[in-house]
């Protein structure tokens, strides 16, 4: 027999203590004052490490929850009602787009083109046909060349930009 199973026995063998002729159950060795003692400091312990594991592991879950996101801090757009769009019964202001137009005219001109409308597109919009060619003819525009071969100067017709 080895000395492991001579020293500690098989759980339904017998042990002899300090060479007594007493016979224990191994299980009843075990009640003794200091291994209670052990068991219930390993009980507190392990119910302490517990408590702490599931603390922190509540903790982590609300402040993932509370985290700011990126996604988050972006400034939306703020929600304007466009009339002209809402059905078809309704259309631009007519008055503020002649307005817009006049600014545009008088202030961004000078350095900025609109090359997507024509003045025909002004037609029946915010302008009668006849504003319209007027507004055309005060632009001037390079044409040619003619016979001669020479560049020339007209004023701008309804189609062009």
């Amino acid at each position: 027999m080895s000395k492991f199973l001579q020293f500690f026995g098989s759980r339904s063998s017998f042990l002899r203590k300090n060479g007594q002729n007493s016979i224990k159950f191994l299980s009843t060795d075990l009640t003794d004052e200091k291994t209670l003692k052990m068991m219930r400091k390993l009980k507190i312990g392990a119910t302490i490490v517990g408590v702490i594991c599931g603390g922190a592991s509540i903790f982590g879950y609300y402040l993932e929850k509370t985290i700011c996101k990126a996604s988050d801090l972006v400034v939306h757009p703020l929600e304007v009602p466009f009339f002209h769009k809402q059905s078809i019964w309704h259309g631009y202001d007519v008055k503020a787009v002649r307005r817009g137009y006049q600014v545009y005219k008088q202030v961004c001109q000078a350095c900025h083109s609109v090359m997507i409308y024509e003045y025909r597109h002004f037609v029946n919009q915010i302008m009668t046909e006849d504003e319209a060619r007027a507004e055309a003819a005060e632009m001037t525009v390079e044409d040619g060349p003619n016979d001669n071969g020479e560049y020339f100067t007209r004023p701008v017709d309804l189609l062009e930009f």
